[in-house]
């Protein structure tokens, strides 16, 4: 997001990103998209940020076709369609962005819009993380501790849970702070 936008006053912010967009800058359309989904100095529009980030995505922008898929996902601003949703995440990720690796990875692990295959999920969960999204260590602590397409090791899912945690994922906070190494060697979890 362009930091910079939120420094205007609304009319003119609105009018910066719109011209960024209407003269195809991909990055425009998808903050054009973010300021409508959050509602952020325009009346709040799933349906519009929807019609933006496929405008973005459509111009190669990695994190519009990223948003798009949440949005289809979802079910906000247009029907919910996991097929959809998969194939534009995919886009996302296959541009370059790590938050639609990560996001693509949560679909291979849970089956969503395609078959499960936790051996892809874990190879875009790792390729997410390394390229520090702490969304995408979160899904691979989440594979170590459980055991999907990896051997089960608490203390690895504890030492990956940790780097979310310092990249700034609550959810993985509390999972690292979940996880005990006991006296005798043994992991216990507490949740």
């Amino acid at each position: 997001m362009a930091v910079g936008i939120f420094f205007y006053s609304t009319k003119r912010r609105r009018a910066f990103i719109n011209k960024a967009c209407n003269e195809g800058d991909a990055t425009g359309c998808n903050d054009v998209g973010y300021v409508y989904q959050l509602g952020i100095g325009v009346r709040q529009s799933d349906k519009k940020a929807v019609h933006y980030y496929e405008m973005a995505c459509t111009a190669g922008n990695a994190m519009g076709c990223n948003n798009l898929g949440k949005m289809y996902l979802l079910g906000k601003g247009a029907e919910k369609d996991d097929k959809k949703s998969f194939l534009y995440t995919k886009q996302g990720c296959d541009g370059g962005n790590a938050q639609a690796c990560s996001n693509l990875s949560w679909l291979y692990r849970e089956g969503v819009g395609v078959g499960h295959n936790h051996y892809t999920a874990l190879r875009l969960a790792k390729q997410s993380c390394n390229d520090g999204n702490a969304d995408g260590c979160l899904h691979l602590g989440w594979m170590y501790q459980r055991g999907l397409a990896v051997k089960q090791s608490y203390a690895k899912a504890k030492e990956i849970y940790s780097q979310a945690c310092n990249e700034g994922s609550a959810q993985a906070c509390k999972l690292d702070n979940s996880i005990f190494l006991t006296k005798d060697n043994t992991y216990i979890v507490t949740y």
